[in-house]
């Protein structure tokens, strides 16, 4: 009933167990039974009296490191991480090749800020399982606290590798690529992220705050606005958002003055120039190509430079 999560009727059955053979120190069966009870108490949620009854399978036997294990847990759940590391240093001790005691007790040593120990914790867990994406993701983790941007970075290029669709590796590997200024591919991060839920609406917000730093307005206020629509509570999106329309609103008027100039000058390649940039800030890739061509076919070196970098043959 365990294993099928029938949790109540579980504990029904082991309770009756223990009314009919409540102490039996000689064999396995009494601490079994009050594990197995935790066991249905931790599905339940009900993390306390887990661990109230975990406590009395360690007693009965104190090296049972599946016991410790769930204790660990369960104490967890509830935030007593100086207890649930106590319960791994145990589990440790019983077994030290248990993987998975490393990664929750480094979790553990994360949220009270045990920075670098936690770090040790995940790469001992990749000592003994270098395939385990767990243990890079949050070793980035721990090391974003730390802004140690680049390093994060690394682990989650690891992490992803060996888990294409996690998509807060992502979300994660795209924030440090922002602190770091790579906003091209933070942008790429967090596309990801929107290909793998549409309606995360931070996703959006993330790339609109990154274009917006590459002056990509009319992207950005795609993005702003998108956020807006899935998440109401993004704080300065609304602002963010009508920054963005005014700058967009400079360059069009930008590219309408030098239109009108060209009209009377229509081979003066500065204007040709300086129309291209503003069509491109405002998202118009084409437009400014074709006052690059242009531009190139009247002499400009600098037109065909940026002809052959940004625009299709």
């Amino acid at each position: 009933k365990l294993g099928l999560k029938q949790y109540k009727n579980a504990i029904d059955d082991y309770s009756k167990a223990i009314e009919l053979n409540p102490y039996d120190p000689l064999t396995s069966f009494t601490y079994r039974t009050y594990a197995g009870i935790g066991k249905a108490k931790l599905g339940l949620k009900q993390y306390k009296n887990a661990i109230d009854d975990y406590s009395k399978a360690i007693e009965l036997n104190p090296t049972d490191a599946d016991a410790y294990f769930y204790r660990g847990i369960a104490r967890l759940k509830i935030k007593q991480y100086e207890e649930a590391i106590k319960d791994f240093n145990k589990l440790i001790s019983i077994d030290p090749n248990i993987a998975n005691a490393y990664l929750q007790r480094g979790i553990a040593r994360l949220e009270i800020k045990h920075y670098e120990e936690a770090i040790k914790d995940f790469t001992k867990l990749i000592s003994i399982d270098p395939n385990d994406s767990n243990a890079y993701f949050h070793r980035a983790f721990v090391k974003m606290d730390l802004k140690q941007y680049k390093e994060v970075i690394h682990d989650l290029n690891k992490s992803i590798e060996l888990n294409p669709n996690d998509d807060r590796s992502y979300w994660v590997r795209g924030l440090a690529r922002f602190e770091i200024k790579q906003y091209e591919e933070a942008i790429k991060d967090f596309t990801k992220l929107i290909s793998i839920d549409p309606n995360d609406g931070g996703a959006y917000y993330q790339c609109g705050l990154a274009r917006k730093n590459l002056k990509q307005y009319k992207e950005a206020v795609k993005d702003f606005t998108k956020a807006q629509e899935l998440n109401a509570n993004i704080l300065d999106s609304s602002y963010l958002l009508e920054l963005c329309k005014k700058e967009l609103h400079q360059y069009q008027d930008a590219v309408d003055d030098l239109t009108k100039l060209l009209e009377m000058y229509p081979n003066d390649v500065n204007t040709l120039l300086l129309r291209a940039s503003a069509k491109r800030k405002l998202g118009d890739n084409e437009g400014a190509c074709e006052d690059w061509k242009k531009a190139a076919k009247l002499g400009s070196k600098g037109a065909a430079e940026l002809l052959k970098k940004h625009c299709k043959n």
